[in-house]
């Protein structure tokens, strides 16, 4: 049986397309269509179908569009980071997996040069760390833990 896709991921696919992305063409209006639409995504769940996209495509980018996808990368941050709940039950464990493979993004893929998403990354970072810290099952300092093991990964 095939999946079903939402209407906002089937938006979102379109638009986080190389060509589109690519273009240097009304980026001015891409961004604020991008806005939009990443507001809408609300979920962990969302979320990872989103990032998989954002994997999906960042390698065929080219300059313009490595900067409309940290565009993207920032747009999407801001909304995270102002959801209630940034984790998830995984079976019997809660998890902030969603958000850490989402955190770990721009680092792996945009390069540490890029010095736009560091104020959101650190907002994000923030928000995460203060959910895991009233998170039953979760010790203190576990999402620093994680992050800096994710970090120690990449930067390697």
């Amino acid at each position: 049986m095939e999946k079903k896709i939402s209407p906002l991921l089937l938006v979102l696919k379109i638009l986080l397309n190389e060509n589109i992305l690519n273009s240097k063409e009304e980026t001015k209006e891409l961004h604020s269509i991008l806005e939009v639409w990443l507001s809408k995504v609300r979920s962990p769940g969302d979320l990872v179908e989103v990032l998989q996209r954002m994997e999906l495509v960042t390698p065929n980018l080219s300059f313009i569009g490595l900067d409309n996808m940290s565009t993207v990368w920032q747009l999407l941050a801001r909304c995270i980071s102002e959801w209630e709940v940034l984790g998830e039950n995984k079976g019997t464990q809660y998890s902030f997996g969603s958000v850490l493979q989402f955190i770990r993004y721009p680092v792996q893929f945009l390069g540490d040069k890029d010095t736009r998403f560091w104020r959101d990354w650190a907002n994000l970072y923030s928000a995460l760390s203060n959910q895991g810290e009233v998170t039953i099952g979760y010790e203190s300092g576990q999402i620093c833990s994680e992050v800096t093991e994710i970090l120690i990964t990449i930067l390697g």
